[in-house]
């Protein structure tokens, strides 16, 4: 019983990261903007209020960044920085 359990949770960790990557490219594939997806479901206000609704919509859910931000560098979190000095405009 205690090899049966143990296999299943060695096997768990490859099954969960094949699951994320999979669904990760799914959801890049995926074609069309979401966040004109959810705006154009009502379909009754005018073009101005939908292009605003839009914007604020992907700064919400981080769509009008970069996967991989320049002021955070890639897979950090957003308090770290990168090791790489920045040169600031005084010097």
């Amino acid at each position: 019983m205690r090899k049966y359990a143990l296999r299943r949770l060695l096997l768990f960790v490859p099954t969960l990261l094949g699951a994320s990557l999979l669904i990760f490219v799914l959801l890049r594939l995926v074609p069309g903007d979401i966040a004109e997806i959810l705006v154009y479901q009502t379909g009754t206000e005018s073009s101005a209020i939908q292009q605003k609704q839009i914007q604020q919509l992907r700064q919400e859910l981080g769509l009008d960044r970069s996967s991989c931000s320049t002021s955070t560098g890639c897979g950090m979190p957003s308090g770290e920085t990168s090791a790489t000095p920045t040169p600031s405009a005084d010097q």
